[in-house]
């Protein structure tokens, strides 16, 4: 047998997939042009090498296509291409997987690209054509789980790539659920699946996403003993439960809920409220039909972007809203099911000129603050080398004290790291920013000079006041406030 048989992917999907990924790789590039063409560096892009990092979060699995295949950290444009291609492949056949018209797989497509969530994850060009993979690997383990395979086979290959998607970013294994749901939605309004088929369904569908948890457990902890890399506690660190009494958990639980569902989520994001017209259409197709089970299911994709908000009982980064994407084009094209094709391109083509506007916006407000960065970071040097001309960054070490933001008025309300100063998160981080971005290797002066002068440096001024640069033996310390200027 095929793999595309063993997929259902005949002849006539593949030319729908054909015009479905044409339709999504010009929507990405709308999306994100700008990053694409003016390359910037964010927020935890100003490491040269991840790999110990991404090992120690769990991540081997970008850690070793970075050491071996992909450029480290990134290549400008290239990593931006190339992630765009891969999600587009991705996002094409996650279109021809739910829908069987090709109008409504070329839509699907471009609604899909058209909520700026993959804005928060292609911030970082470190990861971003890592996490395309793992997108393209959750897509395929819903097609497998779907297709003509035996059962066994079926479980091995979903279990194997399952590992394959989690070893690069965790979070993406909920993306294969989300499009099962999906599908399960269709094709319970259409009349071609139960609540009893459905629940089976959904129970094996469980234990192969707990089996795929245990074996990328297992090996993520033979990879880190291997390789010497103590774990991280990040991921437990961002629970909420069991270190607050559950009623207050719940309670912001809720909270949480209401913000995302209420146009109060993050930047760009807010749009999703929308798609409560699907809950209303479905609602309408089950009365006339007498067939509750749409609405269980609806209510469910609805709910899933936010899962991880509910199992870790805390408020997270846009970034691990992976299924939102998916759970909003699937939800939109529901909605205007049985409505005029060209209606629908219109609703898709409005949707994506809103996400343009709102992630390329986003994107520039990263590239004023990189533009802030690079002059007052060249205006503090040459203040340094103006008032002690021995200076040498071979021999010398400098700390920049202080972590005010600056006024960037282009940073939207709620959009995380974007628009955010590396001057903002102190010391560390402007140094790395000069050395990826500069000529000069500066070493960061030790925490304990700092300590001993802490009382000294108070009650310095701030820059780019007479006296705001001290020196102590070969150790330099400039105090930064931003608004001193």
């Amino acid at each position: 047998m095929s793999l595309c048989k063993s997929i259902d992917f005949n002849h006539e999907k593949l030319n729908t997939f054909k015009y479905a990924f044409f339709a999504a790789f010009i929507s990405y590039c709308v999306m994100y042009g700008f990053e694409l063409t003016h390359f910037t560096l964010s927020i935890d892009e100003d490491f040269f090498d991840n790999y110990h990092h991404t090992i120690e979060l769990g991540r081997w699995g970008h850690a070793i296509i970075r050491k071996y295949i992909l450029p480290e950290p990134f290549a400008p444009f290239f990593t931006m291409a190339l992630s765009i291609v891969i999600t587009s492949i991705a996002t094409a056949l996650a279109g021809t997987y739910l829908f069987e018209q090709k109008h409504k797989s070329i839509c699907f497509s471009i609604i899909c690209a058209s909520i700026p969530l993959l804005a928060y994850q292609f911030q970082f060009q470190n990861q971003a054509d890592t996490l395309s993979i793992s997108i393209l690997l959750a897509t395929l383990m819903a097609m497998v789980f779907d297709g003509e395979l035996k059962w066994i086979i079926k479980s091995l290959a979903f279990i194997v790539m399952g590992i394959m998607s989690m070893s690069i970013y965790q979070s993406i294994i909920l993306m294969p659920v989300a499009l099962i749901l999906s599908r399960e939605l269709i094709n319970s309004m259409n009349g071609n699946s139960s609540l009893k088929n459905g629940l089976k369904k959904i129970l094996f569908l469980l234990s192969l996403i707990i089996s795929v948890y245990a074996f990328y457990s297992i090996a993520t902890h033979l990879v880190q003993r291997i390789t010497h890399i103590p774990p991280t506690s990040y991921l437990t660190d961002m629970a909420s439960w069991g270190k607050d009494s559950s009623s207050n958990v719940l309670k912001g639980i809720f909270t949480h809920l209401k913000w995302r569902l209420a146009n109060k989520s993050h930047f760009g994001l807010g749009i999703y409220w929308i798609t409560i017209c699907s809950i209303i259409a479905v609602i309408a197709h089950a009365i006339s039909r007498k067939n509750i089970y749409p609405v269980l299911v609806v209510i469910c994709v609805y709910l899933f972007p936010f899962s991880l908000d509910i199992i870790t009982g805390s408020w997270l980064p846009a970034r691990t809203l992976t299924q939102m994407p998916i759970c909003f084009a699937a939800l939109v094209v529901i909605t205007f099911f049985d409505v005029e094709r060209t209606f629908l391109y219109a609703v898709s083509l409005t949707l994506l000129c809103i996400g343009s506007a709102n992630s390329n916006r986003m994107f520039y407000a990263d590239y004023v603050t990189n533009q802030q960065d690079t002059q007052l970071s060249q205006m503090m040097l040459s203040d340094l080398f103006r008032q002690y001309p021995t200076f040498s960054a071979r021999r010398d070490k400098i700390y920049f004290y202080g972590n005010d933001p600056l006024n960037n008025k282009w940073k939207p309300n709620n959009s995380e790291n974007f628009g955010m100063s590396f001057f903002q998160y102190g010391d560390s981080r402007i140094v790395q920013y000069i050395n990826m971005t500069s000529f000069l290797s500066l070493q960061r002066v030790d925490d304990r000079i700092i300590k001993e002068n802490h009382a000294k440096i108070e009650n310095m001024p701030c820059w780019p006041q007479n006296g705001s640069i001290m020196r102590d033996d070969n150790n330099y310390i400039i105090k930064y406030c931003s608004t001193s200027f």
